[in-house]
Parts: C-alpha cells; structure tokens; sequence
C-alpha cells in the first residue's frame, strides 16, 4: 500500500501545481485585459475632446456654407473629418466593450461589481 499511497501524494501535488499555474496565468489574463480596458477609456475621453472640437468646427462650416462664403469642397472636407472622428470614436467603444466581455467572460460576473 506504500507505493500507492505516496503516488497519490505525488499525483495530490501535480494537481495542485496545475491548479496554481492555471490561476496565475487566468490572474495575468484578466489583468492583461483591464489594462487594455482602461486604457480605450482613456483614449476614448481623449477622443472625446477631438470630436467635440471636430463638431464645433462643423457647426461652423455648417453656417458658413449656408451663408455660400465656403465652397461645397470645403464643406465636404470639413464634413468627411468630422465623420472620421466619429468613426475613431464608434471603433474605440467597439473594441473597449469587447475586451469588457472578454473580462467578464474571464472572471465570470459583471465588471461592474468588481470595480465597485
């Protein structure tokens, strides 16, 4: 009975080691992934600001146009920069809510209870 109980000690231990490398490496996952998720929200803030301005400078051309001192050249340039932005914008929330599910895939509940 020796011999079988030390291979189960020994089989006890590798199962652990496993369980312990599979934990690290899920920690190093989910770490991974959050600090890709904070890392969109700050692009996504700076984002904002560049849209913000690139909406004001439409407005702008907008009135402009209306009142014909700007050709429909300027206007369409102003126009396809403005869509640009939003695009950059729609593309960043797009990619940070895929790494949001991906973490919550990982972890197995909301994100928002964790950050909480």
């Amino acid at each position: 009975m020796g011999p079988q109980i030390k291979a189960s000690r020994e089989n006890v231990m590798v199962i652990r080691s496993n369980q312990e490398d599979l934990a690290r490496t899920l920690r190093m996952q989910v770490l991974s992934q959050y600090a890709t998720y904070k890392n969109y929200s700050a692009l996504i803030t700076l984002e904002n600001t560049v849209l913000v301005d690139q909406q004001a400078a439409m407005n702008q051309v907008e009135k402009k146009f209306q009142d014909a001192s700007i050709s429909i050249d300027q206007y369409n340039t102003a126009n396809r920069a403005y869509t640009d932005e939003r695009v950059k914008m729609l593309n960043l929330q797009l990619s940070q809510d895929q790494v949001r599910l991906d973490i919550e895939r990982l972890i197995g509940v909301s994100l928002d209870t964790v950050i909480k």
